[in-house]
Order: structure tokens, then sequence, then C-alpha cells
């Protein structure tokens, strides 16, 4: 446990970048009146972005969930934190118990990694053609709250330690911003203002 500050710190700013990146996602591209209005303007491109983030949050995610060795290599995951109470028997077990269910909720994205994004399955490829996954709103709620209780379970012992709160304001930049303007430019085009 000699290393489980540092472990749980720069895991907590890994999980809250990634939260910040998924509500990013959502605002930008997460209702219908912002669809319609990328699509407007350049559908293939803001497509594109959205593959590609939709892809970035996949690995992020599934990251969490990579073992905690590799070989001779170490990953900071999850894993590692559950290594890090390996003598303590009764939190060990809590919170393998509770990343075992993290796990399983990752697993089509775990597959999809590994089928689509990191390798080129040929089954996938040529057979059944590519098979896309975009994250919704349900699913994503579901890993951030197993998540949470799993670092909530350190947390509670180490009342030190930051604890995760999604409820935080985030500082978004000004993309609604320039959705704003790209809508009152459709507007203008459509209606000869």
């Amino acid at each position: 446990m000699e290393n489980l500050e540092l472990h749980y710190s720069e895991l907590y700013n890994k999980i809250m970048n990634l939260y910040f990146d998924w509500k990013i996602n959502i605002d930008i591209f997460g209702n219908k009146e912002n669809e319609e209005v990328l699509n407007y303007f350049s559908g293939s491109t803001f497509a594109y972005f959205q593959i590609k983030v939709n892809n970035d949050l996949i690995l992020s995610f599934v990251k969490l969930v990579d073992p905690y060795r590799m070989g001779s290599n170490k990953n900071l995951t999850l894993y590692t934190l559950l290594d890090d109470f390996k003598n303590d028997e009764i939190k060990y077990f809590l919170l393998k118990e509770k990343l075992e269910t993290i796990k399983k909720e990752l697993e089509d994205l775990k597959r999809h990694r590994s089928k689509i994004i990191a390798h080129s399955d040929y089954k996938k490829a040529l057979l059944n053609g590519p098979k896309g996954i975009i994250l919704g709103q349900a699913l994503v709620d579901k890993i951030f709250e197993l998540i949470k209780s799993f670092m909530d379970i350190i947390q509670e012992e180490n009342k030190t330690f930051e604890k995760l709160n999604y409820q935080i304001g985030f500082d978004i930049g000004n993309h609604n911003d320039m959705i704003s303007k790209m809508k009152r430019y459709k507007n203008i085009i459509e209606n000869k203002i």
C-alpha cells in the first residue's frame, strides 16, 4: 500500500478526464438539434470526429480494467489499486467484486477494442462488416457509477483522498458557442435573412 495515494490520485485524474471527455462528447453530439446543424454543415466531417472521440472513449474505459501486469510491464489500472490491497483480505474481496462487475459491464467494449479498434479482425472486416459501437448515455452512466462505487471503497478508508464527484462543474470551452453560431448561420442561409 506504499504507493496507494499515488495510484489513487493518478487514476482519479484519469477517470475525471474521461468524464470530462464524455461530457464534451454529449454536449456536441448528444442532441438531435446539434446533430442536424452539424450534418447540415459537414455531416461526414463531424461523423468522422464523433467516431474518433467514441473510439477514444471506449479505449479509455477498457484500459481502466487492463491487467495490472503484462509480462514484466506494469499498467496503471483499477487492478493496480486492487493489488495495493492484497494484504487486506476484506477490502481486497470488496474491491475485487466491484472490479469484476465493472469488467463484465465493459465486455462488449473490450471486444470492440480488440476486434475493431486495435486489430482488423478478418471476420468482422470481411464477413460481417465492421460493427461499430456508439456509446449510449445509460451504459456510460452505469459504468461511471460502478467506477465511483469502486473508488468510494478506497476513499472511505483514506479520507484525505479526493472523492469522485461527477457533479462538479466543468469549463468545457466554447464549443456550445460554435454550435450556436452554426445554428444562426444555418437559419440565415435557409431563410435568406
